[in-house]
């Protein structure tokens, strides 16, 4: 409960748009990374539950690439598998 209007009230009181947003379990911790040499950004997500073992979480991630530059492709990693993306915001479906 307090998460969500942690987030509304954030949203309301910070203008613009964001670089990225994560509709995911509260267990999951995301972090974005511009990495300057290789030209590309770098999502990363951690299931943080303290239950053992884990139970898979999915949700959607978006991500704003900035205005200077184009995304060309989005890969999953470690299998270097393309995901489909669209828009100025690209949204990913994390399993």
């Amino acid at each position: 409960m307090y998460a969500h209007l942690v987030g509304y009230l954030l949203k309301r009181l910070l203008p613009g748009t964001y670089h990225f947003e994560a509709d995911i379990n509260p267990a999951v911790e995301m972090t974005l990374l511009q990495q300057t040499e290789g030209h590309r950004l770098l999502v990363g997500l951690l299931n943080m539950q303290e239950r053992v073992p884990t139970i898979p979480v999915g949700g959607t991630v978006r991500v704003r690439v900035p205005a200077d530059n184009i995304a060309r492709r989005v890969l999953h990693l470690p299998d270097h598998k393309g995901i489909l993306f669209d828009g100025g915001y690209y949204d990913l479906v994390a399993s």
